[in-house]
């Protein structure tokens, strides 16, 4: 049985975007909590900044050692298409799931 290379990687991508929904649920919820009776106006940047900073962070870490291994040379680099369309899938189904 052949399984693409990444294919697991790609099911954990997918897992956690279609699961931001709980994520801007829940941030949404605590923002409502600290600022009920008059809410403050910049709640669309903390539902950003919830669905934004850790897959941020992990595209970082993993863009640096992508660059590391394309200066070695090694055959364990990911592809370029494969970065961009991980960060399709981030940003047309995690963001707008995370603030909506």
């Amino acid at each position: 049985l052949y399984v693409e290379r990444g294919g697991i990687v790609t099911a954990f991508i997918v897992a956690y975007a279609l699961s931001s929904v709980v994520g801007g649920y829940a941030s949404g919820g605590y923002y409502k909590q600290q600022f009920y009776p008059k809410p403050a106006e910049n709640w669309l940047r903390a539902m950003f900044l919830s669905v934004s900073l850790l897959p941020m962070l992990v595209f970082s870490t993993v863009f640096l050692l992508n660059c590391v291994a394309l200066y070695y040379q090694t055959l364990n680099t990911i592809p370029i298409a494969v970065i961009l369309k991980v960060l399709a899938i981030w940003g047309f189904v995690s963001v707008p799931l995370g603030v909506a």
